[in-house]
C-alpha cells in the first residue's frame, strides 16, 4: 500500500528481545513494501540512532534494561514533539495504559499470540504517520500561501463567514479599510456588475469555504455607502488548518472599474450605432476592421465574426480600396472632414452592386487610430437611372422580341400588334393593325371583351387579367390570357394587352388535375419537399399517416416533425444519403428506398413506413424531392411472425435430432440387450425410454401448436384455470394457495390452463424431494382435488401459491420450494433446457411462448420463501 507521500515509512524498533524484534521487522515490513524497519535493543542505542538519522515512527516495547518505554518517550518529546511513537509492550495493565496516554504516546499495543497483531501494527503505524505528514503538508501549504498574501499589492484574508481578517496597504486603501480593526466587518456590500446585492452564502470566502475550492476570475461591484462602486475581478483560494477544515481564504484582486465603466459606455455607444438603420464599421490604423453593425453585417451577406478581424480590402476590387486610400490620405492632410468613396459590390451580399462609403477619420489621440463610415446601398438608384436611360431604347427591342402577344386597341380596332401576336392569330402585323377587335373575339366572350375595354379607357377599373377564346383569321379558335393596362398612344387613350396562348398550359392543367386525382385516391401517402425539405404539398394519405390535419401540412418540415417527435431522428441522416446518391448518379430516374418509423401526433399506434424518394425536375439545382410513404407496418410484422416460427422449427429440429436421440439410443441398445438375454427386465427400461420419448413429442406438440391463437380470447376466472390445472397435473403431496378473489384475466382458456399444469408440474418437480424420488410406476393424479375457494391443505412437501400482482395488473406463480439461481433465470424459459434427468425441458418454454403470444411480460424473480416467483403482467 502506498502512503499519502509515496515515500517509505522509516520504523524505529525498540526491543530488546533480538529474535521477537527480528519476527516484528519482518512482518512489518511483509505487511507493507514501503516499511524500512530499523532494530535497536534499549533506548540508549535508539537515542543515538536518532541523532543521526530521520525516523517516521518509534515502536517501542515497554520493559527494557536502563530506561523503560514510557521514559524513552519522555526523552524523545524533548526532540521530537510531533513523531509517532507506539507503545508495543507485552504488559497490558490499566495503570501502564493509562500512563502511556498521559505521556502522550501515539498509540498502544499489546502483545498477542499470532501474527494477526503485526497486521494491526502495521496499519497502526501507516495511520499515524500518514496524519503527520499531511499535517505537515498542510501547514507549509498554509505557510507558503501566507508568503504570497504578503507579497500580493492586492489582497483580502476572509474569515469563512465572509469578515476580512487582514488585507495589505492596497487592498486597505481600495476597500477603504485604512482605520479598519481586524477583523473588520466593513459597511460596503458585494454585489454582481448588475448592482444586485450578492445573498449571504454567495459570499465568494463562504463559497470558497464550504466547498473547499478555490474560484477564479470572480467579477463583483464593491457598493460603498453612498453609492460609489467599484468594480473588481477576484481570485481566492482556501487555507487549510491543521484538521483539513478552511481556516481562512485568501483572495488577490485586480481593479477594474476603468475598464468595466469603459466598456458600459462602448456598449451604450455600440447600442446607438446598432439602433442606426444604415450599416457602419470602424477600422484600425492598419485598415484592419474593429467593428461592424447589425445592418453592415447583412449588407455584406458576411458574419461579424468573419469580418471583425480580416482587412478591409477584403471588401473591395484593387481599383476601389486604392480609391480609398487615397481619400484616407487627403483626410489625413486636412483636406476636409469626411469624403464619399463609390464601390462595386462585387464582394458583399447578393443584388448589392453599387454602394457609396461616407468616411471620415476616429478622433486622434497621438495619431492616426483609423477610420468610421457609413454605407448607403444605392444599387436601386443606380438602377433606375440606368432603366430611364435605357427604357425608350429597349421599348421597341422588348415588344417585338416579346414571347408574349403584345396589342394596342384604340377606339374598338386594333392599332398594334407585335409579331407574337400576330402569330396566335396566325396573320402579320400589317394584316391587322385596323382589324375591328370584335372580330377577333369568339362570339360568347365579346360583350365581355369590349365591355372591360370601354370601361377602362372611360377610367374605370375592371379586371385586368382574364382569360377567353380568340378567333384566328381562318376561324379557329385558340385560348388566351388577357392583360390590359391603359396608356396613350399617339397622344390618345389606348389599351395595351398582353396576351399569351394557354393552350398548352391548358393541357398541362388537365394533365396536372389527372395526377392529382390519382394521387388523392392513391393508398399510400404522397409528399412533396422543396430544397430545404419543407413540406411543399401532399395528399390526404400523408395527413393522415403523420396524424396531422390536411391544411395544416404545409406548415412543417422533416427537421420539424423529428423534432416533434413525430418521425424518428434517423429519418434526417437517411433522407440526406438518399438525395445526395440520387443527385450523384448518371440516371435521371433512379429511385431510393429507405425505412423508418413514424409515430403519429394523433396517438395512433407507431408505424414502420417504406419511403420512395425521386429528385424534383431540376436544372442543375436541386429543387427538392417527392415521396411516396408505404405503411408495411403489418407486412414487417408478417414477416418477423414467420422468422419466428422458422426459428421455432428450427429449435424443434435441434430437439429432435438431439433430446429424441438419447431416449431412443437408450431403447435400441436394451431391446437389443434383450433379444440377445431375453432377461424382461431390460424390457422396463425400453418402456421408460419410450415414454420419454412420449412425453417429449406431446410437449413438442404443444409448442408447435402455441403460435398466435386463432381463437378469441374471453374474460377467464383466474381462480377456476389455476383450480382446473392443479387438478389437471399430478401434484404429490403439495399444496396449492389460490387467493386471487375475483379476478379475470383475458386469456384463451385452454391455453391459460397450459400455462399453470407445466407452472405447478415445474414447482413440484424441483421443489418436491418426496415427488422426485418416486417411480414412474408409483405417479398417480391428486386424489386430493382443489375446492372451488381455494383453500390451503396441509403442507406435506412444496406449496405453490397463486395471486394478483399488488402494483401492477397481472397475477403470479410462486413456490417455496430451492428456487432457481440468479444466473440461469433467463436460461430456463429455453427450449430444452432442464436440470433433472427426468425433465423435458419444454415446460417454461411453453409458458414463455404462451405469455408472449397473450401480449403478456414474465418474469423470473426470488419468491418470498425462497423458492421461484413468475410474475405475469398483463
Amino acid at each position: 500500500m502506498t502512503t499519502v507521500s509515496g515515500d517509505p515509512i522509516v520504523v524505529l524498533l525498540v526491543e530488546d528481545d533480538d529474535a521477537l524484534a527480528d519476527l516484528t521487522a519482518t512482518y512489518l515490513e511483509r505487511e507493507d513494501d514501503d516499511f524500512d524497519v530499523t532494530t535497536r535493543p534499549d533506548a540508549e542505542s535508539a537515542l543515538e540512532y536518532l541523532g543521526d538519522a530521520t525516523v517516521d515512527c518509534i515502536v517501542s516495547d515497554h520493559d527494557m534494561p536502563g530506561m523503560n518505554g514510557l521514559e524513552f518517550l519522555e526523552v524523545v518529546r524533548e526532540a521530537h514533539s510531533e513523531l509517532p511513537f507506539m507503545l508495543f509492550t507485552g504488559k497490558g495493565d490499566e495503570e501502564i495504559a493509562s500512563d502511556a496516554i498521559s505521556a502522550g504516546v501515539t498509540d498502544y499495543l499489546q502483545k498477542d499470540t499470532g501474527t494477526d497483531q503485526y497486521t494491526v501494527l502495521a496499519n497502526r503505524v501507516r495511520n499515524a504517520v500518514e496524519k503527520r505528514r499531511s499535517q505537515t503538508a498542510l501547514r507549509e501549504e498554509k505557510h507558503l500561501l501566507e508568503q504570497v498574501l504578503a507579497t500580493t499589492p492586492g489582497s483580502v484574508v476572509f474569515q469563512p463567514d465572509g469578515r476580512v481578517a487582514s488585507a495589505t496597504d492596497r487592498a486597505q486603501a481600495t476597500l477603504g479599510l485604512k482605520d479598519a480593526q481586524f477583523p473588520a466587518d466593513p459597511d460596503w456590500t458585494l454585489a454582481d456588475l448588475d448592482g444586485d446585492p450578492l445573498g449571504g452564502n454567495d459570499h465568494p470566502a463562504r463559497r470558497v469555504a464550504d466547498s473547499g475550492q478555490p474560484l477564479h476570475g470572480e467579477r463583483l461591484a464593491v457598493v460603498f455607502p453612498d453609492g460609489w462602486e467599484k468594480y473588481l475581478v477576484m481570485h481566492c483560494a482556501p487555507i487549510f488548518d491543521d484538521d483539513g477544515g478552511v481556516d481562512r481564504v485568501v483572495a488577490s484582486f485586480t481593479d477594474i472599474t476603468d475598464r468595466v465603466r469603459r466598456e458600459r459606455e462602448l456598449a451604450r455607444v455600440q447600442t446607438i450605432v446598432q439602433a442606426v438603420g444604415d450599416p457602419v464599421y470602424t477600422t484600425d490604423e492598419d485598415g484592419v476592421i474593429t467593428f461592424v453593425n447589425d445592418a453592415f453585417e447583412e449588407l455584406s451577406g458576411r458574419d461579424r465574426d468573419d469580418l471583425v478581424g480580416s482587412h478591409s480590402s477584403t471588401l473591395m476590387t484593387d481599383d476601389d480600396f486604392a480609391e480609398g486610400t487615397r481619400v484616407v490620405s487627403r483626410l489625413m492632410k486636412g483636406d476636409g472632414e469626411s469624403a464619399t468613396v463609390s464601390l462595386t459590390g462585387e464582394h458583399w451580399a447578393d443584388g448589392v452592386d453599387h454602394l457609396d462609403v461616407h468616411v471620415g477619420l476616429l478622433p486622434e489621440d497621438g495619431g492616426f487610430r483609423g477610420t468610421a463610415g457609413v454605407v448607403r446601398d444605392v444599387t436601386e438608384q443606380r438602377r433606375r437611372e440606368r432603366k430611364l436611360r435605357e427604357s425608350e431604347e429597349k421599348y421597341a427591342t422588348v415588344v417585338e422580341e416579346a414571347n408574349d402577344g403584345v396589342f394596342v386597341a384604340q377606339d374598338g380596332v386594333l392599332k398594334f400588334a407585335n409579331s407574337e401576336g400576330a402569330a396566335i392569330l396566325d396573320s402579320d402585323p400589317e394584316s391587322l393593325e385596323g382589324t375591328p377587335v370584335a372580330d377577333v373575339v369568339a362570339p360568347e366572350y365579346r360583350e365581355t371583351v369590349l365591355s372591360r375595354l370601354e370601361r377602362r379607357l372611360a377610367g374605370g377599373d375592371p379586371e385586368r387579367r382574364y382569360e377567353f377564346e380568340a378567333l384566328t383569321t381562318d376561324g379557329d379558335r385558340t385560348p388566351i390570357e388577357f392583360t390590359a393596362a391603359t396608356i396613350t398612344y399617339e397622344d390618345d387613350p389606348a389599351v395595351l394587352a398582353i396576351c399569351r396562348d394557354v393552350a398548352d398550359r391548358r393541357e398541362r392543367e388537365r394533365q396536372r388535375r389527372r395526377a392529382e386525382t390519382i394521387v388523392e385516391t392513391a393508398p399510400d401517402a404522397v409528399f412533396i419537399l422543396d430544397e430545404a425539405a419543407n413540406y411543399v404539398d401532399g395528399n390526404r394519405q400523408a395527413a393522415d399517416l403523420l396524424g396531422l390535419p390536411y391544411d395544416e401540412l404545409s406548415d412543417h418540415s422533416v427537421p420539424e416533425l423529428v423534432d416533434d417527435g413525430i418521425f424518428e431522428r434517423e429519418v434526417v441522416p437517411r433522407y440526406r444519403e438518399t438525395v445526395a446518391a440520387l443527385l450523384s448518379s448518371d440516371n435521371d430516374h433512379d429511385k431510393g428506398k429507405f425505412e423508418f418509423r413514424v409515430h403519429p401526433a394523433d396517438g395512433d399506434e407507431t408505424r414502420v413506413v417504406e419511403c420512395h424518394l425521386a429528385l424534383r425536375p431540376h436544372d442543375g439545382d436541386f429543387r427538392g424531392a417527392i415521396g411516396v410513404l408505404r405503411d408495411v407496418t403489418e407486412r414487417n410484422r408478417r414477416r418477423r411472425e414467420l422468422e419466428a416460427q422458422n426459428e421455432r422449427l428450427d429449435e424443434f429440429a435441434s430437439v429432435v435430432s438431439h433430446d429424441l436421440r438419447s431416449p431412443l439410443n437408450v431403447a435400441t441398445g436394451w431391446l437389443q440387450r434383450y433379444r440377445q438375454t431375453g432377461d424382461e427386465d431390460t424390457l422396463v427400461t425400453v418402456e421408460e425410454s419410450l415414454d420419454r420419448v412420449d412425453e417429449i413429442l406431446d410437449e413438442l406438440l404443444t409448442l408447435a401448436r402455441d403460435g398466435p391463437d386463432s381463437r378469441d380470447p374471453e374474460a377467464v376466472p383466474l381462480q377456476d384455470a389455476a383450480a382446473a390445472a392443479w387438478n389437471a397435473v399430478d401434484t404429490g403431496d403439495a399444496n396449492v394457495d389460490i387467493d386471487t378473489d375475483d379476478c379475470r384475466v383475458t386469456a384463451v382458456p385452454s391455453r391459460l390452463q397450459e400455462l399453470f399444469e407445466n407452472l405447478f408440474r415445474n414447482a413440484v418437480e424441483h421443489g418436491s424431494t418426496d415427488h422426485a424420488s418416486r417411480t414412474p410406476e408409483s405417479v398417480v393424479p391428486s386424489e386430493r382435488p382443489v375446492q372451488p375457494d381455494g383453500a390451503f391443505r396441509e403442507s406435506a412437501a412444496v406449496t405453490v401459491r397463486v395471486g394478483e400482482l399488488d402494483d401492477r395488473r397481472g397475477f403470479y406463480v410462486a413456490d417455496d420450494g430451492p428456487g432457481i439461481r440468479e444466473t440461469n433465470r433467463e436460461d430456463v424459459f429455453e427450449m430444452g433446457y432442464t436440470t433433472t434427468t427426468s425433465g423435458t425441458g419444454f415446460g417454461l418454454a411453453i409458458v414463455a411462448t404462451t405469455a408472449e403470444n397473450h401480449g403478456w411480460d414474465v418474469t423470473l424473480t426470488e419468491s418470498a420463501d425462497g423458492g421461484a416467483r413468475f410474475e405475469f403482467e398483463t
